[in-house]
């Protein structure tokens, strides 16, 4: 166990704790390491996909979409308790190979992304990898305007963080300073 766990402090609080996550919690011993940290419950893209109807999945992890939808079922489940929950989610989608669901019905990318002085790389790189941000917005904020809607809203904080910046497409000669390492909160 680690001290500075982040599902420490809420488990020592009363909550539930969970691991919710698209990708298979096996790889690189995810599953076994966070089983120490305090973590009531690790879910993964084996019981999403058995719980979700018609959800589908890349290489990486299911879609965010179904993952959220897993969150949305999660929470309902949870509401009659009176234990606390604490839900830590990590999406999938916008992870390398930057594929996603059939029917992804986006806008096409601004002519700013692609001549943005910051952005390197091959065309279909970033091309995917908008596409990947835009999905992973819209995904989101669709959950979010689910919450705000709920039963949920009056008693919920949500924090939605990055866990490394876009290294794959930044010209880090280019990029001020500030972003070389900066993750988005």
């Amino acid at each position: 166990n680690f001290p500075t766990s982040i599902a420490y402090p809420f488990k020592e609080s009363g909550y539930r704790t969970s691991f919710i996550t698209g990708m298979d919690p096996t790889w690189e011993n995810v599953l076994e390491g966070l089983s120490y940290q305090s973590f009531d419950t690790i879910i993964g893209r084996q019981n999403i996909l058995h719980s979700i109807e018609n959800s589908t999945t890349s290489a990486i992890g299911v879609y965010d979409e179904f993952l959220y939808e897993y969150i949305s079922n999660y929470l309902d489940d949870a509401h009659d308790s009176a234990q606390p929950q604490f839900i830590l989610a990590l999406t999938t989608t916008n992870h390398p190979p930057y594929t996603f669901p059939e029917n992804m019905n986006l806008p096409p990318l601004s002519d700013e992304w692609y001549t943005s002085p910051f952005l390197t790389g091959d065309k279909e790189v970033l091309h995917k990898y908008g596409l990947g941000a835009q999905y992973a917005n819209r995904s989101l904020g669709d959950f979010l305007t689910w919450l705000k809607a709920s039963p949920y809203a009056d008693n919920t904080i949500v924090l939605v963080t990055g866990d490394h910046n876009v290294r794959s497409i930044l010209d880090y000669d280019k990029v001020p300073t500030r972003y070389m390492c900066a993750v988005p909160l």
